[in-house]
C-alpha cells in the first residue's frame, strides 16, 4: 500500500506518481508536442504585408500612380489612420501606363472620403514564423 504523508493513495494517484513525477519522460514528451504544435501552427497562419500609398478618389475608383500587384482582393482606404479606416473588396482592378485603378462598389461608406486619401495594400505574404525568426518583426 503506496502512501503519501500518511494517506493511501488512489490507483490514479499512484499512475501519476509513478509515471509523471518520478520519469522525466512525460515532461519532456509535454515540452516536445508544445514546440511542434507552435512551429506547425506559425508555418500554416499566413501574414498579408501592406504597403501605403497616396490615392485618388472618384466615384467608384480609386487610382494610385504607381502600378501594383497586390496578393489580395482588399484594400484599406483612409485620409487619417486615426481616423476611421475603410476596408473594401475591390471589383475590378486595371494597371496602364504605371497607374493602377481599382473599382470599389459605388454604394460603399468611403464615398463619404475626400478626394485625396491613402491607401493600404497587401503587396505580400509571410509566415508568422518567417515574421518572428527570420525577419525579427521587421519588414
Amino acid at each position: 500500500m503506496l502512501t503519501y504523508r500518511g494517506k493511501v493513495l488512489s490507483n490514479f494517484q499512484k499512475r501519476y506518481l509513478k509515471y509523471v513525477i518520478k520519469s522525466p519522460w512525460a515532461f519532456y514528451t509535454f515540452l516536445v508536442l508544445g514546440m511542434l504544435l507552435f512551429v506547425c501552427l506559425s508555418l500554416w497562419i499566413k501574414l498579408d504585408i501592406t504597403e501605403t500609398y497616396a490615392a485618388t478618389l472618384s466615384g467608384s475608383t480609386v487610382t494610385v500612380t504607381q502600378e501594383l500587384a497586390p496578393v489580395s482582393a482588399t484594400v484599406y482606404l483612409y485620409e487619417n489612420r486615426n481616423d476611421k479606416i475603410y476596408k473594401l473588396d475591390y471589383q475590378q482592378i486595371d494597371r496602364q501606363n504605371g497607374v493602377t485603378i481599382f473599382t470599389i462598389d459605388p454604394d460603399s461608406d468611403a464615398a463619404a472620403l475626400p478626394r485625396d486619401i491613402s491607401v493600404d495594400v497587401a503587396v505580400r505574404q509571410q509566415t508568422l514564423l518567417q515574421r518572428i525568426f527570420a525577419k525579427g518583426g521587421s519588414d
